[in-house]
């Protein structure tokens, strides 16, 4: 039977008892990294020109890429929590950059061109919207678009949720392959994770009038209960050895 999402939580809870520094110190010291040049770009770019755009996208995408780097070592800390009671050292939150990086580089942009491309329809209709801000079958399209996006992106995020699990657990499986098996594993589960997610609202709701402050005990939390939530589905899909039958398959067509 599967786990609700009061028992994942629970099980986070417990794994996360008496451990919950280095957790709270890889998030806080990742926000920092990221926050401290955002603010400066944000102070000295003019995003209003060209130029300034671009280089804001730019900056904010390299900021994303580190953070989800961040991120992985935070996974690898949470997965660490629920294998074993042993307390880990800090540099433990460093694991993304350990000869991962790229790995972790190229799987965020396999990620990010299935973004782009359900993003297509909408940037087409919002350019000959702007051509022609009177025609109501376009702004109908757009409407469509707008919703159609959404509902893509929804879908990649649920998709691929697992795929920064899946990174830790098989550093010897290709990208392409840990997005297969992330798929693979959600189906049937897509429904079940989107609530999961939605019962964190209340949580972030209290970030947000902590003025973040509340963030730096519950980003730790939700990390750990999607760790539970991977596990479970690992577990009841036997995923271990799965996971490289793709890898072989490509190999032997190669």
């Amino acid at each position: 039977m599967k786990a609700t999402s009061s028992q994942l939580k629970a099980n986070a809870r417990g794994h996360l008892a008496g451990r919950y520094a280095l957790p709270i110190i890889a998030y806080m010291l990742a926000r920092m990294i990221i926050n401290i040049p955002s603010l400066l770009i944000s102070y000295t770019v003019n995003p209003a020109t060209v130029s300034g755009s671009l280089m804001d996208n730019a900056v904010s995408l390299i900021l994303t890429v580190i953070m989800t780097i961040f991120m992985v070592g935070q996974n690898h800390i949470c997965l660490q929590y629920a294998r074993t009671s042993e307390r880990l050292p800090m540099a433990e939150m460093w694991y993304g950059f350990k000869g991962r990086a790229d790995e972790i580089i190229i799987t965020y942009f396999l990620i990010f061109v299935r973004y782009l491309a359900y993003g297509v329809p909408f940037i087409l209709m919002f350019v000959l919207y702007i051509m022609q801000p009177a025609n109501i079958p376009i702004i109908l399209l757009l409407f469509c678009s707008i919703i159609f996006m959404a509902v893509m992106y929804i879908k990649v995020e649920l998709d691929y949720a697992l795929v920064y699990f899946l990174i830790v657990d098989h550093p010897e499986v290709r990208p392409k392959q840990l997005l297969i098996r992330s798929k693979q594993l959600m189906q049937g589960n897509r429904g079940r994770l989107f609530y999961i997610q939605l019962s964190f609202i209340g949580m972030y709701l209290l970030g947000l009038l902590s003025f973040g402050l509340a963030m730096f005990w519950i980003y730790p939390y939700v990390r750990m209960t999607m760790t539970e939530f991977y596990l479970e589905l690992i577990q009841s899909n036997s995923c271990e050895g799965a996971v490289a039958e793709p890898e072989s398959s490509v190999n032997a067509t190669a």
